[in-house]
């Protein structure tokens, strides 16, 4: 059974700087998984694009991310009530953990992103393989 589970941080205008704090997924030996995406916006819905750094390696997978730049759909995000911003186009990053195969067990890693105006957010993720 697969489970994923989506986040989407959105920024205020003063970026405060955010704690670290763990997010759960469960997933297959070899499979590229979805663990997370994040999004930027500030009061003013203008979208800016982050940095992301791994700061805590997984021991027995690979982490990656893509980038895009889409219209903001709140449902898709699991945003509820819908984002302010919805309908905007926004740069969104999205990161993928993936075993080496034949792993089975539990993993974890850090991950900060930091906006262009100098604000992070730091995330840990555990990720289960079956």
């Amino acid at each position: 059974m697969k489970r994923f589970i989506i986040f989407a941080a959105i920024m205020g205008a003063a970026y405060p700087v955010f704690a670290s704090h763990t997010i759960t997924n469960t997933g297959k030996s070899g499979q590229k998984i979805l663990v997370t995406d994040m999004f930027w916006s500030r009061d003013d819905c203008d979208g800016h694009d982050m940095t992301y750094e791994l700061v805590t390696p997984p021991q027995n997978g690979n982490v990656t991310q893509t980038k895009s730049r889409s219209k903001l759909v709140s449902a898709k995000l699991n945003l509820s009530p819908p984002h302010k911003c919805e309908g905007k186009n926004l740069p969104i990053s999205y990161v993928y953990y993936q075993s080496k195969k034949g792993f089975v067990g539990t993993d974890t890693f850090t991950v900060r992103w930091v906006s262009a105006h100098g604000a992070q957010r730091e995330k840990s993720y555990t990720v289960t393989i079956n």
